[in-house]
C-alpha cells in the first residue's frame, strides 16, 4: 500500500479526507511528471546529484510528497529509493530515448 503522504494521482493533488480519500483537487503544478514516468536529472543539475548516482542515470518517479510540495520520491533500477529530491531537477525521458 502506498502511503497517504505520497501524491500518486497527478501533480500536486491533495486528498480530501472529508470524502474518504476518493476526491482529488488540483493545485498549482510546477512539473510535468506523473507517477511511474521514467525521468533523468536535467543537465544543469547533474553536479548537485553526482554524489547520489552517475550522470544519465534513469529513475522512476513515484510521486510527490504531500507535506513537501516540490519534492518527490524516486526509485532507481537497482532498487534504491530516493526521497525528498527536488522534482524540478528532473525531466521526463522521451520514449525514443528510453
Amino acid at each position: 500500500m502506498i502511503s497517504d503522504n505520497l501524491v500518486t494521482h497527478g501533480p500536486h493533488l491533495r486528498r480530501d479526507s472529508a470524502l474518504s480519500g476518493v476526491d482529488y483537487r488540483f493545485e498549482s503544478c510546477l512539473h510535468n511528471m506523473k507517477p511511474f514516468d521514467l525521468v533523468a536529472v536535467k543537465p544543469e543539475f547533474t553536479k548537485n546529484y553526482e554524489h547520489l548516482f552517475k550522470e544519465k542515470t534513469r529513475l522512476i518517479f513515484l510521486g510527490e510528497i504531500n507535506q513537501m510540495p516540490g519534492h518527490g520520491v524516486f526509485v532507481s533500477f537497482d532498487g534504491n529509493v530516493l526521497t525528498g529530491l527536488h522534482v524540478d531537477s528532473f525531466s521526463v525521458v522521451p520514449e525514443d530515448e528510453a
